[in-house]
């Protein structure tokens, strides 16, 4: 069988989101069987390359939010707090818009810029987003939370 190959991992670009960086592996003494050891390599920083963009990037955006996984850890509170005070929150900013047909509690999701670098968004408090889907087909999301020290839920009309 093959020889194992020995390095070190060096990060690319030690100020960005190391769950978004390619990783380099530097070979310290290449073994006698170069060839089959160079293309192992290569093949692997192409499998190592796709599977780490696949995670990178913004998340989808609706509506000025961006859609983080689907939750149910809303803290003390049931998340069912939530969806309704996003839901009385979105019915008074929209009024006479489509029924709502599904409701779904998400973490606020992560927003890259142009160059790729993480946004980062401070606030008072902690943020979810409700993704509503209407009746018509569209697609609308409102954040929700409990501004500092509140205790009540809140609807916040504009994304970060």
């Amino acid at each position: 069988m093959g020889q194992a190959i020995t390095g070190k991992v060096s990060w690319i670009g030690q100020d960005t989101d190391p769950g978004c960086v390619i990783s380099r592996i530097s070979d310290p003494d290449p073994p006698v069987q170069a060839q089959q050891v160079h293309k192992r390599s290569v093949m692997t920083a192409i499998v190592m390359a796709f599977t780490l963009l696949a995670g990178c990037g913004s998340d989808p955006m609706v509506d000025g939010w961006p859609i983080g996984p689907q939750t149910n850890d809303c803290g003390e509170d049931p998340c069912s707090r939530l969806v309704d005070a996003a839901t009385a929150g979105f019915d008074r900013l929209h009024p006479g818009h489509a029924v709502i047909v599904r409701a779904s509690l998400h973490e606020e999701g992560r927003v890259v810029d142009a160059s790729g670098a993480q946004v980062l968004v401070m606030r008072s408090g902690i943020a979810w987003v409700v993704r509503f889907e209407l009746a018509d087909g569209s697609v609308r999301a409102i954040g929700v939370g409990y501004p500092g020290v509140s205790r009540v839920p809140q609807a916040f009309a504009d994304g970060p």
